[in-house]
């Protein structure tokens, strides 16, 4: 797809996890952790992947070039925001690195979405997939022009990712069964030990 190449790839590696009390970029699933996952998974499909990291050195052997937060402590925003800036004026996938469970086929299909708002250029949209009647703003593509949506929040300190897609023009693409690359769970994210043990990480 030619509009692929007007959209930078960026994994959020995510902060303290102080619920995990791990990173949980290291975490490992069939041998391969999750931060090297999102990347393997973005790269797939796009031709340049980034990780936002909290600080430059703190990820950089998962396999793309490494980009410091620019407001580290504030969250997935933060993370949309700094992969938002360094993009120059391109849309965004992001892939937060703790949805294990997504895979090329779902990217696809969200690139495919968001095919047509590329390729327009106007307004501030976002292209997130939903399941059950909840969105999963980790794993989807965002507008160039969400970025001065997303500094102006963060210096009001709204820093909620939901709230962000309700100020914008957001297309919701669910996950249905019918769907070839459809299984339960495909947006679930690991959050506790609980989660990566029922899932089978390895934590290290």
């Amino acid at each position: 797809m030619a509009a692929t190449a007007q959209i930078l790839g960026a994994v959020l590696t995510g902060g303290e996890s102080r619920r995990m009390g791990v990173d949980k970029a290291s975490l490992e699933l069939d041998g391969e952790r999750l931060g090297a996952r999102a990347v393997r998974i973005l790269r797939a499909e796009l031709s340049e992947v980034v990780v936002v990291s909290r600080h430059i050195g703190e990820h950089s052997d998962l396999g793309a070039e490494e980009i410091a937060d620019r407001r580290p402590g504030n969250g997935p925003l933060a993370g949309l925001d700094t992969a938002l800036a360094h993009a120059g004026g391109r849309a965004v996938f992001v892939l937060a690195c703790d949805l294990p469970a997504v895979t090329r086929e779902l990217v696809s299909h969200l690139l495919e979405a968001a095919a047509s708002h590329v390729a327009s250029g106007d307004a501030a949209w976002a292209v997130v997939p939903s399941h059950a009647g909840r969105l999963q703003p980790l794993c989807g593509v965002y507008s160039p022009r969400c970025l001065p949506e997303t500094e102006n929040r963060l210096d009001r300190g709204e820093l909620r990712m939901l709230d962000l897609l309700s100020a914008i023009e957001t297309d919701e693409i669910e996950l249905l069964a019918d769907l070839p690359f459809y299984r339960a769970g495909l947006l679930e994210n690991v959050n506790d030990r609980a989660t990566a043990e029922r899932l089978a990480l390895i934590t290290k």
